[in-house]
């Protein structure tokens, strides 16, 4: 819990950090050390300002830190006098099943939910949007998104690709993505050069093979974009 309060907060004092966690300031200053050993392991620092100790580091470690954490973190809050309303998350995340017609998976949706809530919260406090990121392509996710931040007060085209690159490197139910998708045809044809591959070298031949080169191209589409963005799995 010390470390999440470091990573979203923009400057927290010993005392602050007692008080919200109903500890002394010894227990602490003795987690501090603890949790300076966690995050150097990320290549993050923790440093004194005027506003108290601050995380230091890449953002988009930051960001990534707390999507493989996110889930632990959500239950701590849950269970304590600290609530997370992602309600309106959820409902506009429902969308997304509509707009690329493949529903994130109940495992992918929970992460992506709670990664918003924190993600919406983390960007109000201090200067944090992206002024940087890879270019995600024109699709009907990018176009999803273009419209689903501006409703949480987030107008910024490196943030659109960097929440695009994320839903888009989580696991879906099924995939019936557009034909005009340029990497889904690739992916398509990667997926059939596998089978086929597999079974002249197995001898084993697959009876749902249509079946197979969707499931397949599902995995790979997901795999290429954590690969490409950096993506690291989550602990679901």
């Amino acid at each position: 819990m010390l470390s999440f309060f470091l990573i979203t907060r923009n400057g927290s004092s010993i005392n602050y950090l007692a008080n919200l966690l109903n500890i002394s300031r010894n227990t602490v200053i003795s987690d501090l050390t603890e949790v300076k050993s966690l995050f150097s392991k990320e290549k993050l620092m923790i440093s004194n300002t005027n506003k108290g100790k601050i995380i230091v580091g890449s953002e988009l470690i930051k960001r990534n830190w707390a999507l493989l954490n996110i889930m632990e973190f959500m239950e701590i809050i849950s269970n304590s006098k600290l609530k997370v309303d992602n309600s309106d998350v959820e409902t506009l995340l429902e969308e997304l099943a509509t707009i690329d017609k493949g529903a994130l998976t109940n495992e992918s949706f929970m992460l992506i939910a709670a990664f918003l809530s924190w993600y919406f919260t983390y960007l109000k406090i201090g200067n944090r949007h992206l002024k940087s990121f890879n270019s995600f392509p024109k699709s009907e996710i990018k176009i999803w998104v273009s419209h689903f931040l501006p409703k949480f007060g987030i107008a910024n085209e490196y943030e659109n690709d960097f929440i695009s690159s994320l839903i888009a490197s989580q696991p879906h139910n099924g995939i019936t993505l557009s034909m005009e998708d340029h990497l889904y045809n690739q992916l398509v044809a990667v997926s059939k050069k596998i089978m086929i591959d597999f079974q002249s070298n197995s001898n084993i031949i697959f009876k749902q093979k249509e079946k197979l080169i969707i499931d397949l191209t599902q995995h790979l589409y997901t795999t290429f974009y954590r690969a490409r963005y950096g993506i690291k799995f989550g602990r679901l």
